[in-house]
């Protein structure tokens, strides 16, 4: 269990990192000015933040359990803004909307 958490600490220090030295000053911003914005440093947090809540849903489903509709619903409600975020941030980055797809 410990080299689990160690892994997912590491993994997400790596994205961390990733994500500072790629336009995370401005992740802030609504609108990105550039392609190398902040758009594409939401998107990867986003997939950061997605792994726990991923791996929570996935584990009830093994054990043999339902899905929890208020976890389900917590996890659609706080995902849904910052897909609009990086969505609006790409878009103003000047990436086309089949690649922000």
């Amino acid at each position: 269990m410990a080299a689990w958490f160690a892994l997912g600490a590491v993994a997400f220090f790596a994205g961390d990192w990733l994500v500072d030295h790629r336009g995370g000053a401005d992740r802030k911003a609504i609108v990105g000015g550039e392609e190398s914005g902040s758009g594409p440093s939401i998107f990867i947090g986003t997939l950061l933040d997605n792994v726990p809540e991923s791996a929570l849903l996935g584990m009830g489903l093994a054990l043999g359990g339902a899905v929890n509709l208020a976890l389900l619903a917590a996890v659609f409600v706080s995902n849904l803004p910052e897909g609009m975020d990086g969505t609006v941030n790409l878009v103003g980055a000047g990436y086309p909307l089949r690649r922000i797809f």
